[in-house]
Protein backbone atom coordinates (compact mmCIF):
# COMPACT_ATOMS: atom_id res chain seq x y z
CA UNK A 1 0.00 0.00 0.00
CA UNK A 2 1.63 3.25 -1.10
CA UNK A 3 0.95 6.33 0.95
CA UNK A 4 1.25 9.70 -0.78
CA UNK A 5 0.59 11.91 2.24
CA UNK A 6 3.27 14.09 3.79
CA UNK A 7 5.82 11.79 5.41
CA UNK A 8 8.22 12.79 8.15
CA UNK A 9 10.81 11.09 10.33
CA UNK A 10 11.07 11.67 14.08
CA UNK A 11 13.44 10.55 16.83
CA UNK A 12 11.43 8.87 19.60
CA UNK A 13 11.91 6.99 22.83
CA UNK A 14 9.65 4.30 24.25
CA UNK A 15 7.98 4.70 27.63
CA UNK A 16 8.49 1.96 30.22
CA UNK A 17 6.14 -0.79 31.23
CA UNK A 18 4.13 0.33 34.24
CA UNK A 19 4.72 -1.56 37.49
CA UNK A 20 5.91 -0.99 41.05
CA UNK A 21 9.47 -0.28 40.00
CA UNK A 22 8.46 3.17 38.87
CA UNK A 23 8.02 4.90 42.20
CA UNK A 24 10.70 7.49 41.84
CA UNK A 25 12.11 10.19 44.07
CA UNK A 26 10.74 12.97 41.86
CA UNK A 27 7.44 13.66 40.18
CA UNK A 28 6.76 11.54 37.09
CA UNK A 29 3.62 12.13 35.02
CA UNK A 30 1.00 9.50 34.35
CA UNK A 31 1.97 7.83 31.09
CA UNK A 32 0.87 5.11 28.73
CA UNK A 33 3.25 2.12 28.80
CA UNK A 34 5.10 1.23 25.59
CA UNK A 35 4.10 4.50 23.92
CA UNK A 36 6.49 6.68 21.94
CA UNK A 37 7.42 10.26 22.74
CA UNK A 38 9.09 12.55 20.26
CA UNK A 39 12.53 13.88 21.16
CA UNK A 40 12.68 17.55 20.17
CA UNK A 41 13.01 21.03 21.51
CA UNK A 42 9.33 21.44 22.39
CA UNK A 43 9.28 18.66 24.99
CA UNK A 44 7.66 19.70 28.27
CA UNK A 45 9.02 19.12 31.77
CA UNK A 46 6.93 15.98 32.30
CA UNK A 47 8.19 14.38 29.08
CA UNK A 48 11.82 15.10 29.91
CA UNK A 49 11.37 13.73 33.43
CA UNK A 50 9.98 10.58 31.85
CA UNK A 51 12.96 10.44 29.48
CA UNK A 52 15.40 10.61 32.39
CA UNK A 53 13.44 7.97 34.29
CA UNK A 54 13.43 5.59 31.34
CA UNK A 55 17.11 6.26 30.64
CA UNK A 56 18.02 5.41 34.22
CA UNK A 57 15.82 2.34 34.48
CA UNK A 58 16.82 0.90 31.10
CA UNK A 59 20.46 1.25 32.10
CA UNK A 60 19.83 -0.55 35.39
CA UNK A 61 19.92 2.42 37.74
CA UNK A 62 17.72 2.16 40.83
CA UNK A 63 14.89 4.67 40.56
CA UNK A 64 14.26 5.21 44.25
CA UNK A 65 17.52 7.09 44.52
CA UNK A 66 17.52 10.86 44.85
CA UNK A 67 17.42 12.56 41.45
CA UNK A 68 20.91 14.02 41.88
CA UNK A 69 22.23 10.54 42.67
CA UNK A 70 20.50 9.13 39.59
CA UNK A 71 22.13 11.79 37.41
CA UNK A 72 25.54 10.97 38.91
CA UNK A 73 25.01 7.26 38.22
CA UNK A 74 23.99 8.04 34.64
CA UNK A 75 27.21 10.00 34.20
CA UNK A 76 29.23 7.11 35.64
CA UNK A 77 27.97 4.67 33.00
CA UNK A 78 30.46 3.89 30.24
CA UNK A 79 27.69 3.87 27.65
CA UNK A 80 23.94 4.45 27.55
CA UNK A 81 21.19 2.80 25.53
CA UNK A 82 17.52 3.65 25.19
CA UNK A 83 14.58 1.87 23.53
CA UNK A 84 13.27 3.81 20.56
CA UNK A 85 14.92 5.19 17.45
CA UNK A 86 13.31 6.60 14.32
CA UNK A 87 9.59 6.70 13.55
CA UNK A 88 8.15 7.20 10.06
CA UNK A 89 4.86 9.11 10.28
CA UNK A 90 2.42 10.11 7.55
CA UNK A 91 -1.00 11.74 7.77
CA UNK A 92 -2.82 8.56 8.81
CA UNK A 93 -0.16 5.86 9.08
CA UNK A 94 2.95 5.44 11.15
CA UNK A 95 5.73 2.93 11.62
CA UNK A 96 7.33 2.97 15.06
CA UNK A 97 10.51 1.23 16.17
CA UNK A 98 10.00 -2.35 17.33
CA UNK A 99 11.55 -4.45 20.08
CA UNK A 100 15.33 -4.12 20.47
CA UNK A 101 15.55 -0.98 18.36
CA UNK A 102 17.55 1.68 20.17
CA UNK A 103 18.08 5.41 19.89
CA UNK A 104 21.82 4.80 20.16
CA UNK A 105 21.87 3.43 16.59
CA UNK A 106 19.99 6.29 14.91
CA UNK A 107 23.15 7.28 13.03
CA UNK A 108 22.64 4.17 10.87
CA UNK A 109 19.75 6.12 9.35
CA UNK A 110 21.89 9.18 8.73
CA UNK A 111 24.42 7.01 6.87
CA UNK A 112 21.89 4.88 5.00
CA UNK A 113 22.14 6.53 1.58
CA UNK A 114 25.92 6.25 1.70
CA UNK A 115 26.24 2.72 3.06
CA UNK A 116 22.99 1.31 1.58
CA UNK A 117 22.91 -0.86 4.70
CA UNK A 118 19.37 -0.92 6.07
CA UNK A 119 19.27 0.35 9.66
CA UNK A 120 18.06 -2.04 12.35
CA UNK A 121 14.42 -1.20 13.16
CA UNK A 122 13.52 -3.98 15.60
CA UNK A 123 11.36 -7.09 15.46
CA UNK A 124 7.89 -8.41 16.23
CA UNK A 125 6.81 -6.78 13.96
CA UNK A 126 9.93 -6.36 11.83
CA UNK A 127 9.83 -3.00 10.04
CA UNK A 128 12.58 -2.37 7.52
CA UNK A 129 13.89 0.19 5.06
CA UNK A 130 14.46 -0.40 1.38
CA UNK A 131 16.36 1.70 -1.15
CA UNK A 132 14.77 1.51 -4.58
CA UNK A 133 16.71 3.75 -6.97
CA UNK A 134 15.75 7.31 -6.09
CA UNK A 135 13.10 6.18 -3.59
CA UNK A 136 13.39 5.20 0.08
CA UNK A 137 10.63 2.84 1.14
CA UNK A 138 9.65 2.14 4.76
CA UNK A 139 7.93 -1.20 5.35
CA UNK A 140 5.80 -1.85 8.42
CA UNK A 141 6.77 -5.54 8.63
CA UNK A 142 8.55 -8.34 6.81
CA UNK A 143 12.16 -7.44 7.57
CA UNK A 144 12.99 -10.84 9.05
CA UNK A 145 12.38 -14.09 7.24
CA UNK A 146 11.76 -15.82 10.58
CA UNK A 147 8.71 -13.63 11.20
CA UNK A 148 5.73 -13.71 8.82
CA UNK A 149 4.66 -10.26 7.63
CA UNK A 150 1.25 -9.23 8.93
CA UNK A 151 -0.68 -6.95 6.57
CA UNK A 152 2.47 -5.02 5.79
CA UNK A 153 2.18 -1.59 4.19
CA UNK A 154 4.81 0.88 3.13
CA UNK A 155 5.48 4.59 3.18
CA UNK A 156 7.99 6.21 0.87
CA UNK A 157 9.89 9.38 0.05
CA UNK A 158 12.57 10.43 -2.42
CA UNK A 159 16.29 10.40 -1.66
CA UNK A 160 16.33 14.19 -1.38
CA UNK A 161 13.33 14.15 0.95
CA UNK A 162 15.06 11.52 3.06
CA UNK A 163 18.14 13.72 3.40
CA UNK A 164 15.94 16.59 4.54
CA UNK A 165 14.05 14.35 6.95
CA UNK A 166 17.27 13.15 8.56
CA UNK A 167 18.52 16.74 8.88
CA UNK A 168 15.23 17.55 10.61
CA UNK A 169 15.74 14.61 13.01
CA UNK A 170 19.17 15.91 13.96
CA UNK A 171 17.78 19.40 14.47
CA UNK A 172 15.12 17.90 16.73
CA UNK A 173 17.76 16.09 18.74
CA UNK A 174 19.80 19.25 19.13
CA UNK A 175 16.64 20.99 20.32
CA UNK A 176 16.07 18.17 22.77
CA UNK A 177 19.54 18.70 24.25
CA UNK A 178 18.65 22.35 24.84
CA UNK A 179 15.33 21.39 26.44
CA UNK A 180 17.16 18.86 28.64
CA UNK A 181 19.57 21.58 29.71
CA UNK A 182 16.71 23.90 30.64
CA UNK A 183 15.06 21.07 32.58
CA UNK A 184 18.23 20.41 34.55
CA UNK A 185 18.82 24.07 35.34
CA UNK A 186 15.21 24.48 36.49
CA UNK A 187 15.74 21.58 38.86
CA UNK A 188 19.06 23.09 39.99
CA UNK A 189 21.07 20.02 39.00
CA UNK A 190 24.78 20.99 39.08
CA UNK A 191 25.69 18.20 36.68
CA UNK A 192 23.37 19.49 33.95
CA UNK A 193 26.15 20.44 31.46
CA UNK A 194 27.83 17.08 32.01
CA UNK A 195 24.50 15.27 31.54
CA UNK A 196 23.85 17.00 28.21
CA UNK A 197 27.40 16.20 27.07
CA UNK A 198 26.94 12.57 28.09
CA UNK A 199 23.68 12.26 26.15
CA UNK A 200 25.29 13.92 23.15
CA UNK A 201 28.25 11.55 23.26
CA UNK A 202 26.33 8.30 23.83
CA UNK A 203 23.63 9.00 21.24
CA UNK A 204 25.91 10.75 18.70
CA UNK A 205 23.67 13.77 18.32
CA UNK A 206 26.33 16.23 17.20
CA UNK A 207 28.86 14.81 14.70
CA UNK A 208 32.29 14.29 16.21
CA UNK A 209 33.81 16.82 13.79
CA UNK A 210 31.40 19.50 15.04
CA UNK A 211 31.42 18.71 18.74
CA UNK A 212 34.57 20.66 19.59
CA UNK A 213 33.16 23.76 17.92
CA UNK A 214 29.81 23.33 19.67
CA UNK A 215 31.11 23.06 23.22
Amino acid sequence: MVMNEVLRLQAVFETPSLDNRYYTAWNIPVFKPFAFIRLWGEMNEAEISLFVMQLADYNQIYLNNDLSVIIQLILAKKGLILPGGIAAISTDKEIQPSCCSGLESWREWANFLKTEQAPWWGHDPSPWVELRGETVRFWSDGGLELEPARKAFYLEMSRSQFKGAIASVQADLRGFLSALGNWGMAKEIPETPALCAKIDQCFKIIPAWGRSRHH
